[in-house]
């Protein structure tokens, strides 16, 4: 009689862990969509709305304290003639809609390799010498949220700031700095532009803006940040000093301009743009003056365009040629537009995008 209620006992506790377990994996599978389908719209807006290794994590603590704020303000084609010896791995995420891991390959799209795999994982960035990666993630175990960065040397992977939801993550050129997107507090709608040192300390808050904030990189010699902002109305690149004074506007135009990259030699940024009806990637030199150049000039989305290192190439995210609108594959072509090739056509049912050179 005993035995059998202690096994009855035994039975209902286990119930209640199997309950437990599965409402956290339901909630951790509610982050993964909501998360890849809120960068996904993010980095998608210039259409008009138009797919590890084990870690140590450490948690810095970070209070609002420790903030501060500057005074002031169709078929893809197959061609070989992309691939340079001068230029490292692509890194790109990939999902299907129940997970999102980090990809590696040569820029040919050879030796696809899965990276990153333990939990979350979007928007990698590597840093100049290609030693460390920051990128957005939830770590598995314990479901905390936030910036990353994994150690090549050592495949460890740290939380470097928690936050609220830090999305866009990319280094500064000498690699000491990450620069990102977040909300500011709880509730808010708008986004604004973040630095913090790679040892977690001197947050720093950029932009204060009722308007939202996206997608920050710095020019190579670090000195100026391209962003995007809808403080105008509509969606348009800004460049700002490295400590966020002296904003202005690069373009002015009714189009949506969105997602800048500069140039290795700083003479040109690439962005993505509706200003031809379809989102295309465009080249303009770095101040804006000039006639923007359609470099893909067809009728997909093509969006997150960055520079090889050595500025020979472009990587792109785009759905052309795939049947499904809202899927999209790893594109590269030559910096003038022209050798357009998708190099990441083996992966299946999956979405590509957040490519990184």
């Amino acid at each position: 009689m005993g035995g059998s209620r202690k096994n009855s006992k035994r039975k209902s506790f286990k119930n209640i862990i199997t309950i437990r377990r599965e409402k956290m994996r339901l909630k951790t599978t509610l982050i993964i969509i909501t998360v890849i389908i809120f960068t996904l719209f993010l980095a998608g807006c210039a259409s008009g709305g138009n797919k590890s290794e084990s870690s140590e994590t450490t948690i810095p603590e970070t209070t609002a304290a420790d903030i501060t704020t500057p005074d002031s303000e169709e078929t893809p084609e197959t061609t070989t003639e992309t691939t340079t010896t001068s230029n490292p791995e692509i890194i790109f995420s990939s999902s299907d809609n129940s997970t999102s891991i980090i990809y590696i390959c040569n820029p040919d799209g050879s030796n696809l390799t899965k990276f990153i795999d333990d939990g979350i994982n979007t928007s990698p960035s590597w840093n100049k010498g290609h030693s460390k990666i920051v990128l957005n993630s939830i770590d598995p175990q314990s479901g905390v949220g936030g910036l990353y960065i994994y150690d090549i040397e050592n495949k460890e992977k740290t939380l470097l700031f928690k936050g609220l939801s830090p999305m866009a993550p990319s280094f500064s050129p000498d690699g000491n700095t990450v620069i990102f997107m977040d909300f500011p507090e709880e509730g808010t709608e708008n986004l604004e532009i973040y630095t913090i040192d790679l040892n977690g300390s001197n947050l720093t808050r950029l932009t204060d803006n009722p308007a939202r904030d996206y997608f920050p990189k710095y020019s190579p010699d670090g000195k100026t940040i391209i962003f995007s902002s809808e403080r105008d109305g509509n969606l348009q690149l800004y460049a700002m000093d490295s400590i966020g004074q002296n904003v202005k506007r690069i373009m002015d135009n009714k189009f949506t301009d969105n997602i800048g990259s500069f140039s290795p030699d700083g003479l040109n940024i690439i962005f993505n743009s509706d200003r031809g009806g379809s989102s295309d990637i465009y080249s303009i030199s770095s101040d804006g003056s000039g006639e923007a150049k359609n470099l893909t000039n067809n009728n997909a989305g093509n969006y997150d365009a960055c520079y090889s290192p050595d500025g020979s190439m472009i990587v792109y995210r785009s759905n052309k040629g795939l049947t499904d609108d809202m899927s999209y594959d790893i594109f590269v072509m030559s910096a003038d537009g022209s050798n357009q090739v998708n190099i990441t056509q083996i992966l299946k049912d999956t979405n590509e995008f957040n490519p990184s050179w």
